[in-house]
């Protein structure tokens, strides 16, 4: 078990394993800022899974992203060598996998720091225990706790993710194809990569976009490629004025666009932090997850939630079979909510 602070020399080369999905990906950049100012001389690394390599590009506390190559167990052990070369003094894992304790071992990283569990407590040389209060915390305090072993650590602010000129461009450019440039825009995320059970109702989603686009909106439609079957009922069911863009955007065009939303509707997704971080109101829709663990960090959003005796169950499918935690949102409360943090469209 880990002092609640531990004294270190100040390492040369820090090296970050950070978490494999979107969301956390974002609700983890506070932690790496905390440790940029505890560190403030250090080199800091970050080791990640490709497609999140322009995410974290874009972060200034980071001195250089080491890609995965292709995102293997294999890849990553490889990757971990190489590293070894260089030598690290540090490594902080952010993922709680066997493999990525590893990982810090096979970099040579003298000290090693990270939750213990999956039975990975001896590859780490300060582990944190991740007890029934821990696993209660929001993502980023959670991540957070990492850097707090080293000592107190400066404020940090909510996750921020910085767009470029140039990336503005690119979006801008989209939404000119699309015929959208001047109108207000909500965007819509349906799908969920966890599972059906975070998912509102596809006809509920498409009701709201017509009353949408009646009201003078536009909606973008944003998912992965696995959603555009989905995404592409939605598109039909709301008709003009619904641009789908599923599967059609870089990491970073999809925060381009989601910035130049007025708000964004979506299940508890990766999606939904990135729309916050980039400045963008959320309407989030929660049932077989807990916002007091992943809810959009910032002022201006709203949560929808119906407490139900099941909810929330972290099941992918319902298993109850009735999917009542989602189905219990309504329409209108979505509607209103839309209009109350993005404006009145006309």
């Amino acid at each position: 078990m880990l002092k609640k602070s531990m004294s270190i020399t100040v390492p040369q080369k820090i090296l970050v394993r950070v978490p494999n999905w979107l969301g956390d990906a974002v609700l983890a950049f506070p932690a790496v800022e905390a440790l940029r100012g505890r560190f403030p001389t250090s080199q800091i690394l970050l080791m990640t899974r490709p497609y999140l390599s322009e995410l974290w590009l874009v972060q200034p506390a980071v001195d250089r992203v080491v890609a995965i190559r292709d995102g293997s167990k294999r890849a990553e052990v490889e990757t971990a060598l190489s590293l070894r070369r260089e030598g690290v003094d540090l490594y902080l894992t952010f993922p709680r996998s066997f493999l990525s304790a590893l990982t810090g071992l096979l970099a040579g990283a003298k000290l090693r720091v990270g939750y213990s569990s999956e039975g990975r407590g001896w590859l780490l040389t300060h582990r944190l225990r991740r007890d029934a209060e821990t696993l209660k915390l929001h993502r980023v305090q959670y991540y957070l706790k990492l850097v707090e072993v080293f000592g107190e650590v400066s404020e940090v602010g909510p996750p921020k993710v910085t767009v470029t000129a140039e990336m503005r461009e690119k979006g801008d450019e989209i939404l000119r194809k699309g015929g959208l440039s001047a109108s207000p825009k909500v965007g819509f995320n349906p799908g969920a990569l966890y599972g059906e059970a975070k998912c509102w109702p596809q006809e509920r989603f498409i009701e709201l976009g017509r009353r949408l686009v009646e009201d003078g909106y536009k909606v973008l439609l944003f998912g992965t490629l696995g959603e555009q079957g989905r995404n592409a009922e939605i598109a039909r069911g709301i008709g003009e004025g619904c641009l789908d863009l599923t599967g059609r955007t870089s990491l970073m065009e999809l925060a381009v666009l989601l910035e130049r939303c007025c708000c964004l509707v979506t299940n508890d997704t990766g999606t939904m932090h990135l729309s916050a971080a980039v400045g963008t109101p959320v309407v989030a829709l929660f049932g077989s997850t807990d916002p007091a663990l992943t809810s959009p960090v910032g002022d201006g959003h709203v949560i929808i939630r119906h407490r139900i005796s099941c909810s929330p169950c972290f099941e992918r499918v319902c298993p109850e079979g009735h999917h009542r935690c989602m189905r219990s949102i309504e329409v209108e409360e979505v509607l209103e909510a839309v209009k109350r943090v993005g404006g009145n469209g006309r």
